[in-house]
């Protein structure tokens, strides 16, 4: 789904650019490559209580199977759900003490590549 999202923007970028230098005989100039460092926000995410009836909670299920923790990104993209939906079902999950409040999310820095 990311995969999806970027190569969108990639492909509305493209055209914008286009329709610009057509319209103004302008050409940009393309980016200079920067090497910016890789940042991701890290939230690790626990089971709290296990409900009886597994059937409703997606992803304390993907929890369950991974030990019982997992960060916040990986569980997202485990459970396929669009952000939206994700965050929502977290929310129900959460409410019902299926899955804990988590910890204070702190940022992870890796070298571009």
């Amino acid at each position: 789904m990311a995969n999806q999202v970027k190569k969108a923007r990639d492909t509305a970028e493209l055209l914008a650019s286009a329709a610009v230098s057509t319209i103004t005989g302008i050409r940009s100039q393309e980016k200079a490559m920067t090497k910016v460092p890789k940042t991701e926000l890290v939230s690790i995410l626990n089971i709290g209580t296990v409900p009886t009836n597994l059937e409703q909670t997606t992803l304390t299920q993907i929890l369950v199977r991974n030990n019982g923790q997992l960060p916040s990104k990986m569980l997202w993209n485990l459970s396929d759900l669009d952000i939206d939906a994700f965050y929502q079902q977290l929310k129900v999950e959460m409410a019902n003490g299926w899955i804990v409040q988590p910890e204070v999310a702190y940022v992870k820095e890796e070298e571009a590549t």
